[in-house]
């Protein structure tokens, strides 16, 4: 599976922050030279692929530990998150991308799972179009794709999900269908939204990618998620996976009209934002890929 456009943020951090969440994969017999390989074939297959063969090597070990941490996320987040109020489409999308404060093993990133609430929305970083043309963007849709990222963040999500169904949005609400590090799966988003009271009545609709892929690989999802997220009037993104999803499947159409929303916690990143520290950004895919493509 090749991405529709090959890119990387930085020719050297890059790789070696796929080295540094594989370690088990390079002690396998020949595993190094299947990372090179992978990694030509683009960023996101490169990551995907490689948990692939992280899990078939570790038997039920890794998985064990992700259960885990990802029960505990989503524990943390429903014990604090009923008390959470969007007061406007500027706030939903300031919590939303504070929210993506957990991650899988990045060189130079630590947190604490509170810090999912906890570290508040921080320095927002916008670029191209200020926080209020963004939120314009999200108000006057009418159908939104949202691509989930990390458990925790997700209980945000959904919630952020029925705050916008009940402003009369259409909301497609996309998960990874197969476990891959922290990231919610769908399975586990229709268990949250069952106990958070969200249903597909309230004008949500809730999809997996089929696959461990994430929800902005466009080339990797099935037929109607696939149209779904081309008809869709706003895509937002959540998390940095999502973000790279875009830059390497999606066009200039789409990306014009996608919204991510994530922590800057890589050092490429933060030399974009000009910040240190996992600054919140909220940008749009057409403003990167000027940035990445030159």
């Amino acid at each position: 599976m090749r991405p529709s456009r090959s890119f990387v943020l930085d020719a050297v951090e890059c790789p070696l922050c796929l080295v540094y969440s594989r370690q088990e994969v390079l002690s396998g017999a020949g595993h190094g030279h299947a990372l090179r390989i992978l990694w030509r074939l683009g960023r996101t297959v490169a990551f995907t692929e490689s948990f692939r063969l992280q899990l078939i090597d570790s038997s039920r070990g890794v998985l064990n530990e992700i259960e885990r941490l990802k029960k505990q996320l989503n524990k943390i987040v429903m014990d604090r998150a009923r008390d959470l109020r969007f007061t406007s489409y500027e706030s939903l999308l300031s919590i939303m991308a504070a929210a993506n404060s957990v991650d899988w093993r990045i060189a130079g990133y630590d947190y604490s799972p509170a810090d999912i609430l906890g570290r508040g929305t921080g320095r927002i970083v916008v670029f191209r179009k200020p926080l209020e043309a963004i939120a314009g963007m999200v108000r006057s849709s009418r159908l939104i794709y949202l691509g989930l990222d990390n458990a925790g963040e997700a209980v945000v999500d959904l919630l952020a999900s029925a705050w916008l169904a009940s402003r009369g949005h259409r909301v497609v609400v996309v998960a990874r269908s197969e476990p891959y590090e922290v990231d919610i799966t769908l399975h586990e988003v229709l268990k949250l939204a069952e106990t958070l009271g969200i249903d597909e009545g309230l004008g949500i609709e809730f999809l997996g990618t089929g696959s461990m892929y994430p929800p902005l690989y466009r080339s990797a999802l099935p037929g109607r998620v696939r149209s779904l997220l081309d008809k869709a009037d706003v895509v937002i993104g959540k998390g940095i996976a999502n973000l790279e999803a875009s830059l390497e499947s999606l066009d200039d159409h789409h990306a014009a009209r996608t919204i991510n929303l994530f922590r800057a916690k890589c050092l490429p990143l933060s030399r974009i934002a000009g910040a240190k520290g996992a600054p919140v950004i909220t940008l749009t895919s057409d403003f990167l890929k000027t940035v990445v493509e030159g």
